[in-house]
């Protein structure tokens, strides 16, 4: 069985026949497969709105510590494929998960096996660690996105903080400000500058998760 004891995050297969085809051949040879309810309990944030339980702890220990892999049919949209970019795993294409299930045993992936190219990848949860992010917007939303910041390494609160200073009087490190578009945003953006506090969208996440690259956002407009 190549796939005993190993986690896999599978996405981006279009055809849902194809997709539930490859699933079933990867349980059977011993793979665990990892739906996005699983992975969204595992980083939920430990925080007053978030009560991740024992047993989501215990995943997340599993999920760090073991044997993780991507495995999608190109870049996708989905949120299993921006967790294994935010856990640090290269993206491997369906094509080498065929040839394992094929010769019946794991091949190391290689170069050629990669579903896309990207920058060196960082370690798991590091992109945002040091940093806090506030997600706001409907309940769905930040219930979706904030286990995804915490994948990411960052320190998800609830609530806008207060402007506060340090012992040496200089202004602290500002957190972010996150929504799903910045259209969504704009009725925090007057508390956001009296905080000082900048604000970002989505696709500021997603685009740092694909250039594994952390980057400052704009503040919030005037």
């Amino acid at each position: 069985r190549p796939f005993l004891g190993v986690v896999l995050l599978v996405t981006g297969i279009r055809d849902a026949g194809d997709k539930s085809e490859l699933e079933a051949e990867l349980r059977e040879a011993g793979a665990e497969l990892l739906e996005e309810e699983q992975l969204r309990s595992a980083f939920a944030p430990a925080s007053a709105s978030f009560s991740p339980g024992s047993s989501s702890a215990a995943l997340k220990a599993k999920l760090l510590g073991g044997d993780l892999l991507l495995v999608t049919g190109g870049p996708a949209k989905t949120i299993k494929f921006y967790f294994g970019l935010a856990l640090g795993l290269q993206p491997l294409s369906t094509g080498w998960a065929r040839r394992c299930l094929a010769k019946g045993c794991y091949l190391r992936p290689s170069a050629a096996d990669e579903a896309l190219r990207l920058p060196p990848l960082l370690p798991a949860c590091s992109l945002l660690a040091g940093r806090t992010i506030v997600p706001v917007g409907d309940d769905g939303w930040v219930a979706n996105c904030a286990p995804l910041l915490a994948a990411a390494g960052a320190d998800v609160q609830t609530e806008l903080p207060r402007v506060h200073h340090s012992a040496s009087g200089a202004a602290a490190a500002p957190c972010v400000v996150i929504a799903d578009t910045l259209e969504e945003a704009a009725p925090l953006f007057a508390r956001a500058r009296a905080r000082r506090l900048p604000v970002a969208d989505l696709r500021w996440l997603k685009t740092m998760l694909m250039r594994q690259r952390y980057r400052d956002p704009r503040p919030a407009p005037a």
